[in-house]
Order: C-alpha cells, then sequence, then structure tokens
C-alpha cells in the first residue's frame, strides 16, 4: 500500500507535479476529430508548445506519449540479438523538469528534438543490467529500435520508472515526428497527409507541469486553461461557442499516472481491511491469555501492593510486559514482510508485466510498524494491567478468587469477538475462492488445453502491408507442416489479453433507413482460427484459404451478434457494415455462426462478436497473434516453432511466448492473489481463535478444578464433565456466528463486484463458514475437556 498508494515518484518536488486532464461531457468534434489515449489526458502537441512557450505560472512542462500499449511494443537489436521493450518518446525538457540526474551520460535536451539530431536513447537501470550487463562503457554505444539506430546517450537511476508505474520504460527518446516509430506505436499522418504534431484536431500528446513555488492550483488553471482554449480554437471557420469548448482541469502527479493505482486500490483496501481484523484478533486473543495470568498473579500483585507499591507502578509494569511483546511481535513482523511484500508484487502484476514498485521497507513503513506495535501493545496490555491491579488486599493474601468470575467473563467476550472477526474473514475468504474457481472453471467458449501463443511484428522490420500478409502466409504454412501441430492461426488480438476491437455498425436493410446501428466487437483472424481455437461452429462454416487468398469480404459472427442484429431470422448471407450508413462496397457477408466466446477478458459475457480475414483489412494487420494447436505439451513445440519462424523472417523475434493456460493465468491474477490471500488471513484468524477458545478453557478448567472434583465425587461422569467444558466452547462460536454474520454480508454487499458466480449472501458460504468455525471451537475444547474428563476428585478437593 506505502509502494503504491503513498509513495510519491522519486523526482525532485514531487508534490508541485501535476497531470493535465480536460472536462467536458458533450460533443466537442468542432475542436478533436481524433483521441488516441484514455480519461481525457491526451491532447494536441499544440497545446503543448503554447503553454510551454507562454506559461508563468509553471516552472515547466513535459509531454511524453508511449510507443506503445506495453513493454513489448518496440523490437531493439543490440549487438546483433534482437529483443522486445517498451520505451517512451519524452519532450527535451523531460528530465530537467522532473528533476532526475543520470548515473551515467546524459539525458535528452531539447538539441536532441531538432530536425537532422543524432537519435539518442535514454536507457532504464534494469535495461542496462538486462541487456547490457552493467556494462558502464554503454553511452554511446549503437542499437537500433525498429531498425532506426540510435546511440545510447545515458543510464536512468535504479528507482526511476518514469510517471507511469503501469507501464514503467526501458527507454526514453526524443519527442518528434520519425518515420517507424510513432507515439503509441500506431498514429498515422491526418486528411492531406498532415503530422499528427501539427494536427490540433488529434489529440495524442500526455502533460505534465512543475508550479512555480508561490502559485496556486487556482492561478496555474487559470492561466493554462485559457491558454487551452485558444490554441483548440486557432484555424477553425466558426469559433465555437464558450459552452462548446472542454475546460483544462489539473490533477496532482505526485504517484504519476494513476492508472495502476485505480486497478490496485480495490484489491489493497481489501487486504489492508483483512490484516486489521487479524490484527485485531490477535490483540483480543492476547488480551485474554494475559487476563488468565493476571489472574495467577492475584497474590504478587496484592503482596507488591501491600509493601507500598503504587497501582500507576503495577499499571506500567504489566504496560510494559505487554509491550516488549508487541515490540518483539513487530520486529519479527517487519523481518518478515521483507518476503512477504517480494512476493506479493508478483502476484500483484497485471497481465504479467512487472511492476516497478519498490516495496523495501523505508521511514514510512517503519514508523507505521512502530506506531502499530505501540497502539497494539497498549491495547492487549491495559485492560489486563488496570484488571489486575484493581484488587482488595486482604482476599488476595488470603487467596480468596472473588474477582475471577468478571475477569472469566470478560474473557468470554474478547473470545466471542475474536471469533465473530474470525467468521467475516472466513466467509470473505471463501466467496473469493468460491470466485476464483468459478472464473477459471467456467465455460470459455473455446478449448484451452495444449495451445501455444506468440505475436511477431513484421511491421517493425520495415516490412510494407502487402510483405506482411506474405510474411503471415508463409508462416503459418511452415508451422502446420510441423510434426505435433494439429492446426495453427493467427488474430489480431489473444484471447482473454484485455485487447478488443469494434464500433458501430449498421446492417443492409430493404428500406433506407438507420434502424439496426449497434455496437460489434470484432477480431481479425487467419484461416482456421476457430478450429485452431476450438470454437464451435453452429451454423454454416468458418475462414478458410480461399476467403484468404481471393480477399472474400465474409465474416463469421457469433450467436450474441446473430441475436442483436438479425433476430428471428437466418443469418446466413445477411451483410453487415462498420460504415454509418450501411455502404455495401465495405459490406462483410456471413458465412458462419459459432458459440459465444470470451473475447478481451474473462469476466464479462461474450460480446457481439465478429470474425473476419486479415486479408480483407489488410491496412490494420501488424503485430498478431499465433495461436498453435499442438497434440503434446505445446512449450516443448517451441524449438521446432522458432526454426520454422527463423526460415521466414529470420530477423523478427518471437514476442512474449506462452501458452493459453498461461493467458488466462494473467487475466486471473488479482483473483488468484484475492483468494490466496484472504485464505492464509482466514485460517491465520481461525488459528487465534482456537488458541483463545483453548486458552480460555483451559483458564476455566484452572478456576473450577474444585468445582469439577465436587461434580466427580457426586456422581458426574467423564463424558459429562467433557461435554460441560465442549458446550462452552460452542457457546463462544455461536456468539461469534450472531455476531459475525450479519456484519458479513452487509460488508460482502460493499464488494459484490468483486464477486463472480456467487452472490455475497451465498447459503452455501455461510453453512460452510458456520461449521468450520464450529469443528475449530471443538477441536480448541477438546484437549482442555479431556484434561478435566481426568480430574482425580480427591485431588481437586485437596487443591481447593
Amino acid at each position: 500500500a506505502n509502494a503504491v498508494m503513498i509513495r510519491s515518484l522519486p523526482v525532485r518536488d514531487p508534490g508541485q507535479l501535476v497531470l493535465f486532464r480536460y472536462e467536458f461531457s458533450g460533443d466537442i468534434s468542432a475542436v478533436r476529430r481524433t483521441q488516441v489515449g484514455d480519461d481525457q489526458t491526451t491532447f494536441p502537441y499544440a497545446v503543448y508548445e503554447a503553454v510551454r512557450g507562454r506559461t508563468r505560472t509553471l516552472s515547466g512542462v513535459v509531454a511524453f506519449v508511449p510507443l506503445g500499449l506495453n513493454q513489448q511494443s518496440l523490437t531493439v537489436q543490440t549487438e546483433g540479438q534482437s529483443i522486445v521493450a517498451g520505451g517512451e518518446m519524452v519532450s527535451g525538457n523531460y528530465f530537467q523538469v522532473l528533476g532526475v540526474s543520470p548515473i551515467l551520460g546524459r539525458v535528452i535536451v531539447d538539441d536532441d528534438l531538432r530536425p537532422g539530431a543524432p537519435n539518442v536513447a535514454v536507457i532504464s537501470h534494469q535495461f542496462w543490467l538486462r541487456e547490457f550487463g552493467g556494462d558502464p562503457s554503454v553511452v554511446g554505444r549503437s542499437i537500433t529500435v525498429n531498425r532506426l539506430p540510435f546511440m545510447v546517450a545515458g543510464v536512468m537511476p535504479r528507482e526511476f520508472f518514469g510517471v507511469n508505474p503501469a507501464v514503467p520504460p526501458d527507454l526514453w527518446i526524443s519527442l518528434r515526428d520519425m518515420p517507424v516509430l510513432k507515439p503509441w506505436g500506431r498514429l498515422r499522418p491526418g486528411p492531406g497527409g498532415v503530422s499528427p504534431f501539427a494536427d490540433t484536431r488529434y489529440w495524442w500528446c500526455l502533460m505534465i507541469g512543475r508550479e512555480q513555488p508561490g502559485m496556486s492550483q487556482r492561478q496555474v488553471l487559470a492561466e493554462v486553461d485559457v491558454l487551452f482554449r485558444e490554441t483548440i480554437s486557432e484555424g477553425l471557420k466558426e469559433r465555437p461557442g464558450a459552452n462548446s469548448l472542454p475546460h483544462l482541469a489539473l490533477t496532482s502527479a505526485r504517484h504519476g499516472l494513476d492508472g495502476l493505482r485505480r486497478s490496485l486500490s480495490v484489491p489493497l483496501r481489501i487486504l489492508i481491511a483483512s490484516v486489521s481484523l487479524v490484527l485485531l484478533i490477535a490483540c483480543a486473543n492476547v488480551a485474554t491469555l494475559l487476563l488468565a495470568r493476571a489472574w495467577s498473579r492475584e497474590r504478587e500483585v496484592g503482596a507488591r501492593l501491600a509493601l507500598g507499591a503504587s497501582r500507576c507502578r503495577l499499571v506500567q509494569q504489566f504496560l510494559t510486559e505487554s509491550m516488549l511483546l508487541s515490540l518483539c511481535g513487530g520486529a519479527a513482523g517487519l523481518l518478515l514482510s521483507l518476503w512477504g511484500s517480494e512476493a506479493l508484487v508478483p502476484m500483484l502484476a497485471a497481465a504479467g508485466q512487472p511492476i516497478p514498485l519498490g516495496v523495501q521497507p523505508d521511514l514510512t513503513v517503519f514508523a507505521f510498524a512502530a506506531a502499530i506495535s505501540l497502539l497494539t501493545g497498549i491495547l492487549f496490555g491495559l485492560v489486563p494491567a488496570l484488571g489486575a491491579t484493581r484488587v482488595n488486599l486482604m482476599p488476595q493474601l488470603m487467596k480468596s478468587s472473588g474477582r475471577g468470575c468478571s475477569r472469566f467473563i470478560l474473557s468470554k467476550i474478547l473470545v466471542s469477538g475474536q471469533a465473530a472477526l474470525s467468521v467475516f474473514l472466513l466467509f470473505g475468504a471463501l466467496l473469493f475462492v468460491r470466485t476464483f474457481l468459478n472464473l477459471e472453471n467456467q465455460d470459455l467458449g473455446f478449448n484451452r488445453h495444449n495451445l501455444l501463443l506468440f505475436e511477431i511484428d513484421p511491421r517493425r522490420g520495415g516490412a510494407s502491408i502487402d510483405q506482411t500478409v506474405a510474411i503471415y502466409d508463409r508462416a503459418l504454412g511452415k508451422i502446420q507442416a510441423l510434426p505435433g501441430v494439429q492446426s495453427a492461426s493467427i488474430s489480431a488480438a489473444a484471447l482473454l489479453s484485455g485487447f478488443t476491437d469494434g464500433g458501430p455498425v449498421s446492417i443492409e436493410v430493404p428500406q433506407e433507413s438507420s434502424e439496426g446501428t449497434r455496437d460489434v466487437y470484432f477480431n481479425i483472424v487467419g484461416p482456421d482460427f476457430l478450429e485452431t481455437m476450438g470454437i464451435p461452429v453452429l451454423v454454416g462454416r468458418g475462414i478458410d484459404w480461399r476467403d484468404i487468398s481471393l480477399r472474400n469480404r465474409v465474416a463469421v459472427v457469433n450467436e450474441a451478434v446473430a441475436r442483436l442484429l438479425f433476430p428471428n431470422e437466418d443469418p446466413l448471407g445477411r451483410r453487415f457494415s462498420f460504415e454509418i450508413p450501411f455502404d455495401s462496397r465495405n459490406a462483410f457477408e456471413i458465412v458462419g455462426v459459432v458459440k459465444n466466446a470470451k473475447y478481451g477478458g474473462i469476466r464479462p459475457e461474450p460480446p457481439p462478436t465478429a470474425y473476419l480475414p486479415y486479408s480483407t483489412l489488410p491496412e490494420r494487420i501488424a503485430r498478431m497473434c499465433f495461436g498453435v494447436r499442438t497434440t503434446g505439451d505445446p512449450l516443448l513445440m517451441v524449438p521446432a516453432v522458432r526454426d520454422a519462424m527463423r526460415s521466414v523472417a529470420p530477423a523478427l523475434p518471437m514476442i512474449d511466448i506462452r501458452t493459453q493456460g498461461d493467458q488466462i493465468n494473467r487475466a486471473l491474477e488479482q483473483e488468484r492473489m484475492l483468494a490466496g490471500l484472504s485464505s492464509l488471513f482466514g485460517v491465520l484468524a481461525l488459528l487465534l481463535v482456537f488458541v483463545g477458545v483453548y486458552g480460555t478453557l483451559a483458564y476455566a478448567v484452572t478456576r473450577r478444578t474444585g468445582e469439577i472434583g465436587i461434580r466427580m465425587a457426586l456422581g458426574a461422569s467423564p463424558s459429562l464433565v467433557s461435554w460441560m467444558l465442549l458446550r462452552e466452547a460452542l457457546l463462544l462460536a455461536g456468539c461469534g456466528l450472531v455476531v459475525g454474520l450479519p456484519v458479513a454480508l452487509a460488508s460482502a454487499r460493499l464488494v459484490a463486484s468483486r464477486f463472480f458466480g456467487v452472490a455475497a449472501h451465498d447459503g452455501w458460504t455461510i453453512l460452510t463458514t458456520s461449521m468450520v468455525l464450529s469443528v475449530a471451537a471443538i477441536l480448541a475444547g477438546f484437549l482442555p475437556a479431556n484434561r478435566a474428563s481426568h480430574i482425580d476428585p480427591i485431588q481437586a478437593l485437596r487443591y481447593e
């Protein structure tokens, strides 16, 4: 939580950084034709130039943009070896405004953005260690990025990962127009060949500014909003009204871009709540044990008071003992967290992509651990300390146990509270485990087994559109001919990868009408894609080689599309278009209907999806995903597939080799983490309740030894004595259930969106929670009950 939610960017004065956003809920097509990016944080490059050149309230403003959507968007050649990497384009003042200095060489400066200036790259510390072995002579070395030569100008510090922790760049290059390196990996010239850098209606640039010391955010906003609205209005034939233009907004960039924080905030809050409950259970548990210990020391306390010790002094003694326990536990917890936090980061990683979080304990963590240790020491030590010192001297010196009953009742209340908190954790853990199992075992609509996935991008190697299509055709032929391969195909997006494409469609109708317009997802695929993925064809046929070679404008749709566009009609032979209104020249004819299959994510229902031949949309073909169906373990086929790819395109690296099972595991990482850690906390809570019940009943046996001896002397059987104590254990668990279940049910509704295939009030989960807690209580009470049933009445009466 410290690394994601609290810690600031490792730059100079991060509190002065602000992220540019815009706010507008209406139609801004008059000033914006196209936008690339998310959450209204991208702007025309001209806005950056205007703000940087004319602002007086900002000491600096930078522009930056990713070169792709992940850390595998670039092909980098170093010393003849091709690797994949991620990168960012940055303005010439990027590093200076952020206040970060390299450990080797220099950073990018404004001169590097001049036309004709040599191409330079600044690399991250991780990339330097991974690809260059930490060689200090790397500065000045030549590398190629997507066939474009660059010189390594500098190496950044270990702790610096840019401003987007969700996608940390491996390298930074100059933000300027380049032939094969484009912002977001896909920006293309606008109408008339206008460069995105000059097109004020093309919004794609991210911006961060640094406030001048003494300037408030309101003062900054008042100035830059005027510059923003003036810039986007320039060149328009008719200037829009004031209410037709978006307004600029500024948010703190102390933590960088907040995509990672948004994606992890709910899981982290759930984990923090679980940890806090475990801590409360532990406090109540130790308080219960200390109460029993305090009862056994009543004569000692009485003697100290009789000899003149003040009650305050005795309370200090008891608190010192509890604080010592707590601080030792805190120190042990910190040592354990060194391992635990490092293990947690890979579990939190999204889509298998590493997160550059420094989770080593810092001053914030140490201060938090010290404060929690002190507070818990006081929390579980104060009540026993006050109770132990509030005694009458004569009864205690005479060994009268008049206050034992009230303390025993307090112990029972504490144990019941532990049981209630454990119910909360157990109930949540079972819901998260069932969610994970439901997601993992659901019918995805395709065959997930024996399927190898990888990607290539011929466009990075300079291939034209026709050459790219030819490479895919030859590669598929080579792979399908390999022994052990059942079938192979390609698609623009791997299933469950998180990436989708789509848009509004129109259908061909007898009368001219706009009716029938709906949103449909689509995936550009190769021949035999449905057979390779194991998606059953219900009606008609799939896409074959003939469709690819003849560039037939055909489509295979799933059941959802058929119901959406052609309810109660036969969809075969019908046509639809991604143009509004319907365009017969670019329409696709439906030749088959297939079973609904998951597309982008594992949680949503299968969306209306059309499968289109890649040869009909060659302009959209770049990086494609290969799916190879094998007869055995797909990873064993990697060497043979790699050799086949080298024979077709030796310079193209195979990107992100994994199985479909790995792809599913990536999609389930957060669910697996929540299920695993909530189960761990639930088991910890159950163990603490076990100890609490055992300690309370063991204390009861000791306190009631004389009573038990009298009962047995009067004829009580050992089984009756055992049942008397086991009944108390079940009563403690029952009180915990009565209190804990309603709270657990109410809390589960607050996070119901995290569940899948299970209701927040699921009866099976309620029953299982009740049974698990009851069994734990019975087991905890068995040893004290067994000991009580074997008490010798004569010895017990002598004890009394």
